[in-house]
């Protein structure tokens, strides 16, 4: 009841509307932001109370393609761009194309502290028993063209366990088996037979055959197109992959109760530091869920537990890179992109400066509801 605005609606799966808080206490726009803020025009407001808008109405739309056309008939004032219509609108450079400029519509593009990952159940016998086969899968998984085909080139390949903007990721570098290279990891999966061969593992002499949960239905475009390119993958490799469909409960439970062999999932920084991505391997995080691929490494384990009571220092970042490098040889996980956010916003809502980690700049927003009229966007 102390935030700049109060809930006055709540539809479970249609709309929520926040209205001012007219208790809110005396707060102002501010007058510093970082280089380049001034010339963008967003701290044209300085000095004055907040917040600006006094309804602000979040409307739940399943369905992508709904989204987009609310978008283009202004009755949304920001969007994200579809997969399908991403080449129409952005240009090779990665910039807006100047018939949407034309509309009224401004581009912000943004990193995300996010990695997405595929994740290796370090309890499962198969797993477990072949550092050969997690490696062997890394190197075969061509990331790359993930992020071209199903995500219109909006990331980065993630190269260790911490986003590149983190302290501890270039210092740690690029881990040796996150790249792509086939004749690697052929060569690789030799060595992995040997191992499941050593365990009795192997089934007819071949490795096998290997299951992922992911979220999503089998009807669903997005999913289907995304089961499909994995287990392209790992056929090119020579390895069967059946994958599973699951809503986000479910998958979660199943994780939660190691019913899964791997999994696709990621993991969003909750605050900028490296620690928040390096407690997801620290086998005292098990039990409570947060290290949800059940790795264990003693070396790694007293590592963390030294480093998270050490201040940030030079020190700190080394024994990062150092923690980062141990996860990275084991390959728990197979890593695959950071995203990069695009989000379109129609010139009549400013002040809009994204943050990927902050929240509750609703706030600082501001509607110049006359050229929003002017334009046929939403009244």
């Amino acid at each position: 009841g102390t935030g700049p605005y109060r809930l006055e609606t709540w539809k479970r799966k249609w709309k929520i509307i926040m209205t001012r808080n007219e208790e809110f206490r005396e707060e102002h726009y501010p007058c510093q932001g970082e280089p380049g803020d001034s010339a963008l025009g967003l701290l044209r407001d300085c000095g004055e109370p907040v917040p600006f808008i006094d309804h602000v109405h979040y409307r739940f739309i399943e369905e992508q393609y709904a989204t987009w056309m609310l978008f283009l008939s202004g009755q949304l004032d920001a969007g994200g761009i579809p997969r399908e219509t991403f080449e129409e609108v952005i240009t090779v450079d990665k910039e807006l194309s100047d018939t949407w400029r034309e509309r009224q519509i401004s581009l912000k593009r943004y990193a995300l502290p996010v990695v997405f990952w595929i994740v290796f159940n370090m309890e499962d016998p198969v797993l477990r028993s072949s550092v050969s086969l997690r490696r062997a899968i890394c190197l075969g998984y061509d990331v790359e063209s993930q992020i071209e085909v199903l995500y219109n080139g909006r990331g980065r390949r993630a190269v260790n366990i911490v986003p590149s903007s983190f302290k501890g990721h270039a210092e740690a570098g690029p881990g040796l088996y996150y790249r792509y290279d086939l004749d690697a990891a052929r060569a690789m999966l030799d060595t992995a037979r040997g191992e499941l061969d050593a365990a009795g593992l192997l089934e007819d002499g071949e490795v096998p055959q290997l299951k992922i949960d992911m979220v999503g239905g089998a009807g669903e475009a997005n999913a289907a197109r995304y089961a499909d390119f994995m287990r392209q993958q790992f056929a090119k490799l020579g390895v069967r992959l059946k994958v599973v469909f699951n809503d986000w409960p479910t998958l979660q439970r199943k994780v939660h109760n190691k019913q899964v062999q791997m999994y696709t999932m990621g993991w969003h920084a909750d605050y900028p530091d490296a620690e928040n991505f390096l407690q997801l391997y620290y086998s005292g995080n098990i039990d409570k869920g947060t290290n949800n691929a059940n790795y264990v490494n003693p070396v790694f384990d007293s590592l963390y537990e030294a480093v998270r009571v050490m201040q940030d220092s030079p020190e700190r970042t080394a024994v990062y890179a150092r923690m980062i490098n141990i996860v990275s040889d084991e390959c728990p996980v197979l890593l695959l992109h950071e995203p990069e956010s695009y989000l379109l916003i129609y010139d009549w809502l400013l002040n809009v400066k994204p943050h990927p980690v902050g929240y509750g700049f609703t706030k600082y927003h501001k509607l110049n509801t006359g050229m929003r009229a002017r334009s046929g966007g939403r009244t």
